[in-house]
């Protein structure tokens, strides 16, 4: 009766080792075959024009900012009023 009921719990294990392998194989070759979704090739989206703006480094110290923020002195754009030469 041992045995019956040993031999019974190696054949379960086995059924359930052999139906994860082919359920693993068979998510694999779906996923090869499948095109890409909608949501995995989708392209970022751009940024508006009105949103982006032009980065400059401050002559002085480097330090990027917007060129709306920047001020300008002699042809040269600095991060604030502290970095211009005196």
């Amino acid at each position: 009766m041992l045995r019956v009921i040993a031999l019974l719990l190696l054949g379960l294990a086995l059924l359930w080792l052999v139906l994860s392998v082919a359920r693993r194989v068979g998510h694999f070759i779906t996923s090869a075959t499948k095109a890409p979704s909608q949501a995995e090739s989708k392209e970022p989206d751009p940024i508006p024009d009105d949103i982006s703006q032009d980065l400059i480094a401050c002559a002085h110290c480097r330090v990027f900012l917007p060129m709306s923020e920047a001020v300008k002195f002699r042809g040269q754009y600095y991060c604030s009023k502290a970095c211009l030469p005196e």
